[in-house]
């Protein structure tokens, strides 16, 4: 890490690195702690992912006595530095430990649905003073990188978990996660997130006169609610344009796909070899899930078809 972070980091203005030791339940505490205090020495997020799942909500008192934030904060890992992808299966003790430290949480709206796990307690992690950034997760747990699609999914998913629309994530709430908030959760608040002079020129131009503005109301709900990318005129990173007319100004974007194309028969014959390995071992897991989700562990994150 030391050799990538000298050879990558800071590289045409735009390359960082973080440290991402994955998860609690998957690392040892020495690997935790050493990827802590260099991403403390640097300057950079240390990244990792916490009780995305009930399962890793039972795994913490099963292995630990506590749950896995508790274990965390217990080890010195929450700190205004740490970045939290998901934080679904969390408890109340758990969300204070999040906001004394000052941490800051990577909310995956569309993953958490897709992959059936659950529904962050956000206005909780909110009140506690946590930061929210919005996160697309991987493509495969996913489906797009599109910020606007995470929006939407991120306003929409709160308001089928409490009855009470004053707890509702707001149009302006979910904009701060899917602006400034995401940078925070990456360390640059101070250099992108929002338009402030001394800041990097990273915008979008949008043409107010397509479907998705009209007839134009209080913006900030049609570009939650309403815009899903197709009204993009230009994009400016650093202030440069790399996106104009809604075309890539840097990247072949046909030749990469093609490219992409060509690739993917061997991809999906490797594909195929590891989900045959893996289906070995599905009738053990599925026992392990299944045992976990019967478990009471005092919270629950779905919501309820009963």
């Amino acid at each position: 890490m030391k050799e990538v972070h000298g050879r990558f980091h800071g590289r045409a203005g735009r390359i960082r690195t973080m440290l991402a030791p994955s998860a609690p339940q998957r690392c040892t505490v020495d690997l935790m702690l050493a990827a802590n205090d260099l991403a403390r020495e640097w300057g950079v997020p240390f990244h990792t992912h916490i009780v995305e799942t009930k399962v890793q909500g039972v795994t913490g008192p099963e292995f630990h006595g506590k749950s896995l934030m508790a274990y965390m904060d217990d080890l010195g890992l929450l700190n205004p530095w740490t970045t939290i992808a998901h934080s679904i299966w969390v408890n109340d003790d758990d969300i204070e430990r999040m906001g004394r430290a000052g941490v800051s949480v990577a909310h995956n709206a569309i993953s958490n649905q897709k992959l059936g796990a659950g529904s962050a307690p956000v206005r909780k992690l909110l009140t506690a003073g946590v930061n929210i950034g919005l996160g697309s997760d991987g493509i495969c747990s996913n489906d797009t990188p599109r910020i606007f699609d995470v929006m939407k999914a991120a306003g929409l998913m709160h308001k089928v978990n409490n009855p009470d629309w004053a707890r509702w994530l707001t149009a302006s709430e979910v904009l701060h996660a899917g602006t400034i908030g995401g940078a925070r959760t990456a360390l640059l608040q101070d250099e992108i997130g929002s338009l402030e002079p001394g800041k990097r020129a990273d915008l979008l131009i949008l043409d107010m006169k397509t479907a998705n503005f009209t007839p134009l109301n209080d913006v900030r709900n049609h570009l939650v609610y309403c815009e899903e990318g197709s009204s993009i005129e230009k994009v400016f990173v650093n202030g440069e344009v790399v996106v104009e007319n809604g075309r890539l100004t840097k990247v072949d974007e046909k030749a990469l796909l093609a490219e992409l194309r060509a690739m993917m028969p061997e991809f999906i014959e490797y594909t195929l070899g590891v989900e045959a390995a893996n289906g070995e071992l599905e009738p053990a897991f599925t026992k392990v899930i299944q045992r976990c989700y019967g478990m009471d562990i005092g919270i629950n994150r779905w919501a309820s078809d009963a």
